[in-house]
């Protein structure tokens, strides 16, 4: 007996090295070789977390915490100006602006008109603004430049980095940041920023690891038109509502689930913190001890 389970985990343990080498070749040679580039990508953009989703997908649930305000193609700030006024009257818990707002000196009164309604919004919901932060190292989080809204810094309104993971080319938006530093001052990323106010217990929970699994869990967030404001106000009132673009092309993130516009990935980020939820991956020697005793337990 011992010797014919011997036998096997011989033969087992053999086919698991055999597979794994298989796979490592085949990522080399279609590295090296240039009509496999395609594979080479395909291969280098694969992640087991892509298949948990997959997988996953079936469960389609709706949140009903966080509304989008879709921004697409909305450039005039008086027009935005008044989209957030309807959105004040509507009585948001968070008021967040998954967008920045750089000085317009064309026409300063549209400046002040912008301005006025985001101050008008501060005073009935905790609203936080994005700002980007430049020339620096996503690893690490420590960046040299800010870029601000032209009203910022402002006592009475959050500012919070919006950048997403820095990946190439049809490669998956797959990590959230909690924090970053800029000039020795920790500043919270925007969906986790977004979470502290909506949970403030949850604030020290993600500090001492600032990069996470976004939890991809397929979610139907709820999507309000720019020009649509009044007929959804109960979507509104005492939800977290994020102002943003989801068909921007200019901002449209590779997932699990296909091209996503910039904005639902913050709201997916957002989810992953409020639900205290963390996909891990299992590093390579835990993957060779599962995939071993899978090939034992099949044989």
């Amino acid at each position: 007996m011992r010797s014919y389970l011997r036998k096997i985990i011989i033969r087992s343990t053999k086919i698991s090295l055999l597979s794994l080498f298989i796979v490592f070749a085949m990522t080399r040679i279609a590295l090296q070789i240039n009509f496999l580039n395609p594979v080479s990508r395909a291969i280098g953009n694969f992640s087991f977390s892509d298949l948990y989703f997959e997988i996953d997908s079936e469960s389609n649930t709706q949140n009903s915490d966080i509304t989008i305000i879709d921004l697409t193609k909305v450039y005039d700030r008086s027009r935005i100006a008044r989209t957030i006024r309807e959105v004040t009257m509507c009585s948001p818990d968070i008021a967040a602006f998954d967008v920045t707002f750089p000085e317009y000196k064309a026409d300063p009164e549209l400046n002040d008109t912008l301005f006025e309604a985001i101050s008008e919004l501060s005073n009935v919901s905790d609203v936080i603004v994005a700002c980007k932060l430049r020339k620096g190292s996503q690893k690490t989080g420590d960046y040299q430049k800010i870029e601000h809204s032209f009203f910022m810094p402002n006592d009475y309104i959050t500012e919070a980095p919006s950048n997403s993971e820095e990946v190439r080319a049809e490669q998956n938006t797959r990590k959230t940041y909690s924090w970053y530093t800029h000039d020795g001052d920790t500043l919270l990323s925007l969906p986790y920023a977004i979470a502290c106010h909506r949970a403030p217990e949850i604030k020290d929970t993600y500090m001492k690891k600032r990069e996470f699994l976004i939890n991809y869990s397929l979610t139907k967030f709820n999507i309000i038109p720019f020009d649509s404001i009044s007929q959804h106000r109960s979507l509104i009132k005492d939800h977290i509502v994020i102002f943003g673009a989801i068909s921007d092309p200019t901002d449209m993130k590779f997932t699990p689930y296909g091209l996503l516009g910039g904005t639902i990935v913050q709201a997916y980020a957002v989810q992953t913190y409020l639900d205290y939820y963390n996909v891990y991956t299992l590093n390579p020697i835990v993957t060779f001890l599962i995939s071993l005793l899978l090939v034992i337990l099949t044989d």
